[in-house]
């Protein structure tokens, strides 16, 4: 597990890198007022908005004003380049780890087919994001928080989530999987390849999105 940390650590890395530049260029215009990774609130209560079948609130990566479109993604143009590695998460828990982007993990699950109760995985999100920003006074920038997560999507039996981990560590990935886990997957594929073996089904899942 050691060697999937230090892979996580540096797709993680390759992506803030990133965004720390695109950051940067910002702060370059003239009387520019940038907010990182602000929650998207509601005008008359300042609530998050929440949508989707888990009802899930959503960050966005910068706000830039004064500019014509104040909202701004922030994106890589591609995975960072890496071997795919299989990992036995737990004993019930076979990973295959392909490149993936930080913020747009794609995930595609065996197990959960026919699951209604997502509670772990909506308990998981809403501790890594933050509702209240307590973390924002602790960070100099980024706060250590995901982004979002989109509703799953199933079609022969597989599962398919897709997660902007944000700025959040790899604490947040760790417990994901282990959310996924305890809701019953027993096989998973991280990132932008599908495995050979996999069904027509989940390749079309796969081109769908």
């Amino acid at each position: 597990m050691e060697n999937v940390q230090e892979l996580l650590h540096q797709v993680r890395n390759y992506y803030l890198d990133h965004f720390h530049e695109v950051i940067k260029e910002k702060r370059r215009f003239p009387n520019s007022k940038i907010i990182v990774e602000p929650a998207l609130r509601k005008k008359h209560d300042s609530k998050v908005g929440r949508q989707g079948q888990l009802n899930l609130p959503i960050r966005t990566d910068l706000v830039v004003r004064p500019t014509i479109h104040d909202s701004i993604t922030v994106e890589t143009e591609k995975a960072l380049e890496f071997d795919t590695v299989m990992v036995d998460w737990t004993p019930n828990l076979k990973i295959c780890l392909a490149p993936f982007r930080w913020e747009e993990c794609r995930v595609w699950v065996d197990g959960l087919a026919g699951r209604t109760d997502w509670t772990p995985l909506i308990d998981w999100f809403e501790k890594w994001f933050d509702e209240f920003d307590l973390k924002a006074p602790l960070k100099k920038e980024l706060q250590e928080v995901v982004h979002r997560l989109a509703d799953p999507q199933v079609r022969g039996g597989v599962t398919m989530w897709v997660v902007d981990f944000g700025s959040a560590p790899i604490t947040a990935f760790e417990e994901f999987v282990d959310a996924l886990a305890s809701s019953g997957a027993v096989s998973m594929q991280v990132g932008e390849e599908k495995k050979a073996e996999q069904d027509t089904s989940a390749k079309e899942l796969h081109q769908a999105v």
